[in-house]
């Protein structure tokens, strides 16, 4: 048997067979791993998820309408009463969601119930 002050031995000054010691290690480096993947596991789930919706717009592309686009694209804004970059923006996001949503399956948790209405 090894005294327990060398480091060696069992936990507690054991010989390493006490079962319920090993239970407790177990038991221990159970829960400290699974506080360890919560942790890791707490930051951005998807890439948008590190970003501010509400950030200040800084990037920019071309969207190509044809009138048919474009008038339905007023159309929407007017009943939004918000400016056609704005309510384009805003379907975007809608549409882009939901179709993520779908996708992934219900209860994925991209829409909020607050988003849905």
């Amino acid at each position: 048997m090894h005294d327990s002050s060398d480091g060696v031995g069992g936990v507690d000054g054991n010989d390493g067979n006490d079962e319920n010691a090993v239970n407790r290690i177990t038991s221990e480096g159970a829960r400290a791993f699974a506080q360890d993947s919560k942790q890791k596991g707490a930051g951005p789930k998807r890439p948008w998820d590190k970003f501010d919706p509400k950030g200040k717009p800084e990037h920019r592309f071309t969207l190509r309408l044809n009138d048919y686009d474009r008038a339905i694209a007023h159309y929407v804004a007017g009943m939004r009463a918000a400016s056609i970059q704005s309510a384009l923006i805003s379907l975007l996001r809608e549409a882009a969601k939901r179709d993520i949503a779908n996708r992934e399956g219900v209860g994925s948790g991209i829409v909020s119930s607050k988003e849905r209405g």
